[in-house]
């Protein structure tokens, strides 16, 4: 993946933590000095910067592992699903890199469509008797994810196409 300032991990350790590094060392119950070398340019063979590995740097290279070794992201993403879900957002699409073709993008409309329908009949089922139960929530929040998924990734597809 390509790198740029604003996204190499210790230019958003810095945006996140900012000047609250010390709270952050408290509440990780490490040194504000590790908290610290976090947010500057990790040391490599090719410079002489003071910074260290952190926790997001520690998770490309888990995740790079996991999808080497299975050849796939398929597993490998579910950090970011779990991150995620834990603070309300849906999980992101992997963007294309490549331009499709129009069938592909039908493809896609009519995946959309039919995802759109499962999630459309399992809330109106759910709402019919005018309760919801915890597993009947969990089965409509799924489906309605799979339903905007679809059309993430069917928008992806169109925005190859742009001119």
């Amino acid at each position: 993946m390509g790198k740029n300032n604003h996204f190499d991990s210790h230019s958003v350790f810095e945006e996140t933590v900012g000047r609250d590094t010390v709270a952050v060392s408290k509440a990780l119950k490490l040194s504000e000095q590790a908290v610290r070398k976090w947010k500057q340019r990790p040391k490599t063979k090719d410079n002489d910067e003071s910074g260290s590995r952190n926790p997001l740097d520690r998770l490309e290279i888990i995740m790079e592992t996991i999808a080497e070794i299975d050849g796939s992201t398929d597993r490998a993403h579910k950090p970011i699903d779990w991150l995620c879900h834990r603070f309300g957002y849906l999980p992101p699409i992997k963007a294309p890199n490549t331009e499709f073709t129009d069938v592909e993008i039908v493809q896609a409309v009519l995946k959309w469509n039919k995802e759109f329908g499962e999630a459309c009949s399992v809330i109106s089922k759910t709402l019919e008797d005018g309760t919801v139960g915890k597993k009947e929530y969990k089965e409509c929040h799924r489906e309605a994810q799979e339903g905007i998924q679809a059309l993430l990734q069917l928008l992806k597809l169109m925005e190859s196409k742009i001119e």
